[in-house]
């Protein structure tokens, strides 16, 4: 018996990920991966109607967990006691703030939202946990499951785009010649792209040999994020994929991977070089966004104007400068965005809680050794992927991303160290 089945906590039967008995154990498990792989099939779920559908089936799936005496506890423990108070005090904020919004309706949408972020995220910790118990398999699996649900969609983007420029929603009206696949816009796909290509980096690097299969998903999705255009997609994922190639490892090493980095992004930057041509253009008009936003900030910086209200609370102060043409649903960052919808406080809570969480991933101690883990591996990268790619844009706000984001982040926390076992 491994050292990870050997140390399970008292009660709880030993049951791998693929060996869970009854069906209410089966179904909850099962929940956080449907969920995720789902949600980007339907418009990136980014409508109220279709995030909502998964809230119910997240806190139906986390009901069904609770009431489970078998459920795992353990060495995510501590990760999640530590982002408890940081969520709960969030929930309040924005609670309170609900009264004050410039749209009640929208934020009170937008709070079922993220408690379905969190509903996915105690879950992804409990899948991770139970996943921890086959040696590594089930681990390998899971990032494999994200991996070929990647591939998936970058087959259907190119074959949409190489197929006339179509879309599966009608009538392509916007972003003509760039890939959106099942998206409603290119950078949400390069967002999903990315993270999946991440995880299939991580699992390259902790294989004992090069897989055909894993190279071909690879390739296919690394070709249909090209396809997006998105300057700062394809940019944060290779970020994100650097991150995983330079990590620290207590394992084997491998010298292939920051020189594939180093090949992959002067490919990128030849095909990119059309889309850089605007680049002065767009910063421009973006620029003077930022500035309204901040001036926006700055009328009331504790409050903030509700949560998924800046549509409604931009309009009235916005000011000349900008394009009289274009309409601005968001900031086009999630950093002001979460500043101007929720305060400085309340909207700094989040990063907070991705801080707490990149900390715990790295180690205790400064410079520590991550471990092999593929899972553990992606999470760094897409932490630095979304890090990077939200400064300049909403893709991580879509229900679909933020999903597979906060997945991946879950899953990582419960990798085991060599050093460590379950407590």
């Amino acid at each position: 018996m491994s050292a990870a089945h050997a140390s399970l906590p008292p009660g709880y039967p030993g049951r791998t990920l693929s060996g869970l008995g009854d069906l209410p154990a089966r179904a909850a498990l099962t929940a956080p991966l449907a969920v995720t792989l789902g949600a980007p099939l339907v418009m990136g779920s980014d409508r109220p109607l279709a995030w909502l559908s998964w809230a119910g089936v997240l806190g139906l799936a986390l009901s069904l967990r609770a009431l489970d005496r078998r459920a795992v506890r353990g060495s995510a423990t501590p990760a999640l006691t530590a982002l408890l108070p940081v969520a709960a005090a969030w929930v309040w904020a924005v609670w309170l703030a609900l009264e004050g919004s410039a749209d009640p309706g929208a934020s009170l949408a937008g709070l079922l939202r993220w408690l379905s972020y969190g509903a996915l995220f105690v879950l992804g910790l409990e899948l991770g946990l139970a996943a921890s118990s086959e040696d590594g398999a089930g681990r390998r699996r899971l990032a494999s499951c994200i991996l070929l649900a990647g591939a998936a969609q970058g087959v259907l983007a190119l074959g949409l785009l190489l197929g006339g420029d179509l879309s599966p929603w009608g009538t392509k009206a916007h972003y003509p010649d760039a890939a959106t696949g099942s998206f409603m816009n290119p950078n949400a796909l390069a967002a999903q792209l990315g993270m999946a290509g991440i995880c299939g980096l991580a699992l390259m690097r902790g294989s004992m040999r090069t897989n055909g299969w894993l190279l071909l998903a690879l390739m296919l999705m690394a070709a249909a994020l090209l396809a997006t255009g998105s300057r700062m997609g394809v940019l944060a994922a290779l970020a994100g994929g650097a991150t995983v190639c330079v990590a620290r490892d207590t394992g084997r090493r491998s010298g292939r991977f920051p020189f594939w980095s180093l090949g992959l992004t002067g490919a990128a930057a030849l095909v990119m070089m059309p889309r850089l041509a605007d680049l002065p253009a767009d910063l421009a008009i973006r620029a003077e966004l930022y500035r309204q936003v901040i001036e926006m900030i700055a009328l009331r910086p504790w409050t903030g104007y509700g949560l998924d209200a800046f549509a409604t609370a931009f309009p009235p102060l916005r000011t000349a400068g900008l394009p009289p043409e274009l309409v601005w649903l968001n900031p086009h960052s999630t950093y002001l965005s979460l500043w101007v919808e929720l305060g400085l406080i309340a909207g700094s809570l989040p990063l907070l809680a991705l801080g707490l969480i990149a900390m715990r991933l790295i180690g205790p101690r400064a410079g520590a050794s991550v471990p092999a883990d593929p899972l553990r591996l992606a999470a760094l990268g897409v932490l630095v992927q979304a890090g990077l790619h939200a400064s300049v844009d909403f893709s991580f706000e879509i229900a679909a991303n933020a999903y597979l984001l906060v997945l991946i982040l879950s899953l990582g926390l419960t990798a085991l160290p060599r050093t460590e076992t379950l407590q």
